[in-house]
């Protein structure tokens, strides 16, 4: 029976050095991302991409290379998407609900209290 290998980090001063500084790095990355989100400086590029606040400033986006079909949650008319990181509306449909193409929120952040 062969023994269990467990991968550990290395633990030295540069290694500590490292990881605050990328620590520091990601908290300025964060808080210009959030501020950028606050002041919606690219409002007029974000509606004409469909998107919310979060979807278009968040720099959250990670897909698989891969044509993957999928269908709208509202209308189910059935596309193909360059990625595996596919919407949750189609455009049109999106569009006429003002919703997030991306996460199906409302664009502008409002609370529904009815489906559109």
């Amino acid at each position: 029976m062969s023994e269990r290998v467990v991968q550990r980090r290395l633990y030295d001063l540069f290694a500590v050095q490292s990881a605050t500084e990328r620590a520091q790095s990601y908290t300025e990355i964060a808080i210009k991302r959030a501020e950028r989100m606050q002041t919606d400086p690219e409002k007029t590029k974000r509606r004409k991409a469909g998107e919310c606040r979060w979807c278009f400033y968040s720099g959250a986006k990670l897909a698989g290379q891969a044509f993957t079909p999928w269908a709208c949650a509202r209308c189910d008319a059935q596309f193909s998407h360059p990625n595996t990181a596919v919407p949750a509306l189609c455009r049109d449909c999106a569009d006429k609900a003002k919703l997030c193409v991306t996460c199906m929120g409302d664009r502008e952040g409002r609370r529904r209290k009815v489906l559109p």
